[in-house]
């Protein structure tokens, strides 16, 4: 009886063995996001974007500043100061809401592509000591980022805000009131 037994406890342990020497880690990538912010097109669209509003905005400060060379008037001194207070605060809206809008479009690219390739993890390459080159996924991520199209030229003035969403929610805490009213 003992002879019969062993040979299944051999395969048994070959099997379990075997499970334990196939078994792989968890599937983990690098990503080097100063590689994807400095070679994607959504990237270099932005930056066209912004020396193209800063050169408008700086073409109407420096009309400006002529009218003050011809006439130094506190009227034009007033505009003068008005337009460079304009041109700061429309470029740094305007970074500001490309800055958000690209750090949304590659965090939610990168969790897409960690999903789609089956990925448990993606690190960040600045974040780890050392690696196989093989782990790097950068060059994939920047070639998805790049299938997206963001919409840079939206402005600030006409980028739609969560204020629609929230008027919608405010009829609701009315209705939850008198329900509570009645249960006292």
């Amino acid at each position: 009886m003992n002879r019969k037994i062993f040979p299944v406890l051999a395969i048994a342990a070959l099997f379990l063995l075997g499970g334990c020497l196939q078994q792989d880690g968890p599937k983990i990538g690098v990503v080097d996001y100063n590689a994807v912010y400095q070679r994607s097109d959504a990237v270099t669209e932005a930056k066209a974007y912004m020396q193209k509003k800063a050169e408008s905005l700086r073409t109407e400060v420096n009309d400006i500043q002529k009218k003050v060379e011809a006439d130094n008037s506190e009227e034009n001194q007033q505009a003068f100061q008005q337009a460079v207070s304009n041109f700061q605060s429309e470029m740094g809206k305007e970074n500001q809401r490309l800055e958000t809008l690209l750090t949304t479009a590659v965090t939610d690219v990168v969790e897409q592509f960690r999903k789609d390739n089956g990925y448990a993890v993606l690190l960040r390459k600045a974040s780890v000591a050392s690696y196989d080159e093989a782990a790097d996924v950068t060059e994939k991520v920047i070639a998805e980022l790049n299938k997206h199209k963001l919409d840079i030229e939206q402005s600030a003035e006409t980028a739609p805000t969560e204020q629609p969403a929230a008027e919608e929610a405010a009829p609701e805490a009315p209705q939850a009131k008198p329900e509570t009213d009645k249960a006292q």
